[in-house]
């Protein structure tokens, strides 16, 4: 996975408080009981924004399945912040556990860095 720290060039009332990193990881999300592929192209321990074709509204609730390997999956549940017609929505993750803070953290740093080896 290739991945870089994002630029914010929004004004500073709408900045992130996190760094954001570009990323491209494939995974599914969940809306209303029903999955849908999309691809996780920018990520910080606040949030993402997902590619998808499939319409939402901001304020919609999400289940996002992030990969961990050997089919494993870990579920976070984000609310809908911004959506693109046609090209995705921007979720800020909620009820996030440090068990899911540190998987966030090894695809953001490398497994080395945020085990703090």
């Amino acid at each position: 996975m290739t991945k870089k720290e994002t630029a914010d060039r929004r004004r500073s009332s709408d900045r992130r408080s996190a760094r954001r990193f570009t990323v491209t990881i494939d995974i599914e999300w969940e809306r209303s009981g029903e999955r849908h592929p999309g691809t996780i192209s920018d990520l910080s321990e606040g949030g993402c924004f997902v590619l998808t074709g499939i319409e939402v509204e901001d304020g919609d609730e999400v289940g996002l399945f992030l990969p961990i390997g050997d089919g494993m999956k870990v579920q976070y549940i984000g609310t809908v912040t911004n959506h693109v017609y046609e090209i995705g929505f921007a979720a800020n993750f909620t009820r996030v556990s440090e068990a899911q803070r540190n998987v966030l953290r090894s695809y953001l740093l490398g497994e080395e860095e945020a085990l703090g080896r």
